[in-house]
């Protein structure tokens, strides 16, 4: 049996059916980000700028700099499970629990 087969089609046929009403993620507030949470993320930032075969030369190419950048930045707030898009505030997602995304 192909367990996360038939759990995807679980999942699809409760939001098909409406049986799903509400689901949220747990996510840390930006304010719980830790002094070394910080530290990595302004490293992440510091890395992106110093990219030796940066030379933007045209719209575009700043563009794409830009998304790279914020693909970077975004991955980073998602692996820790930053609430990035403040969906807590707007009832979208629920405050993470002390500890519960501790390794």
């Amino acid at each position: 049996m192909d367990l996360e087969h038939n759990y995807g089609d679980v999942l699809r046929d409760a939001f098909y059916y409406n049986k799903i009403i509400d689901i949220k993620p747990y996510l840390r507030p930006m304010s719980s980000m830790t002094e070394e949470e910080k530290d990595t993320l302004r490293k992440l930032w510091q890395d992106a700028q110093r990219k030796p075969e940066l030379s933007i030369k045209s719209p575009e190419e700043l563009a794409e700099y830009i998304r790279i950048s914020s693909t970077v930045e975004i991955d980073f707030y998602n692996e820790y499970k930053l609430d990035y898009r403040n969906l807590i505030s707007k009832g979208l997602a629920l405050p993470a629990l002390d500890g519960m995304y501790n390794d």
